[in-house]
């Protein structure tokens, strides 16, 4: 197994380390691990353009390594950094999209909902303890009806900013 996991500017924490424990637990031999940059799903001006040329040059050349790997047969156990077995819990993140007065009801975010909080017969529900603010529903919205308030959200964007600014590197683990 490869694990692979896609971080907005900010930092992986310990995605690929949980997912190589719960992939070694099930069966699986740990190959290889990315922890490749995209733009930040809630404040798109941090990563924005994400990945990029040099992103997909980087990407396609731990491609070609890991399919050598892989056509080999051969593999080392692979120590990545974080945890193990003491994860972070989430903290209850208040970046909840809501519907606002555009929204028509059609229901294309909570088909698309990944964990299946937005309420199928009026989407203009949104159960916010299941939601996980991936900002899927808001991405997908053909009328832009699902949003975050603005004023809070330029308040949030100039807190992060130290953490999420700057050009910030993909980790590949062979």
């Amino acid at each position: 197994a490869i694990a692979v996991c896609v971080y907005g500017n900010r930092e992986w924490d310990d995605t690929l380390t949980e997912l190589q424990d719960s992939l070694i637990e099930l069966g699986f031999v740990f190959a290889g691990a990315v922890a490749a940059v995209a733009e930040h799903s809630i404040f798109r001006q941090f990563a924005a353009g994400r990945p990029d040329k040099d992103d997909a040059n980087e990407l396609a050349e731990f491609a070609r390594k890991i399919t050598e790997k892989l056509n080999s047969g051969v593999f080392s156990k692979l120590n990545l950094a974080g945890s193990h077995g003491s994860y972070k819990k989430l903290a209850n993140i208040p970046f909840k999209p809501e519907a606002n007065d555009s929204c028509d009801k059609c229901g294309i975010c909570a088909a698309g909902c990944p964990v299946g909080a937005i309420d199928k017969a009026d989407p203009r529900k949104t159960d916010k303890d299941r939601c996980i603010s991936c900002m899927r529903c808001q991405y997908i919205c053909p009328k832009h009806a699902r949003d975050l308030d603005p004023a809070f959200m330029q308040v949030a964007a100039e807190k992060m900013a130290p953490k999420l600014g700057g050009h910030k590197k993909n980790y590949l683990f062979l």
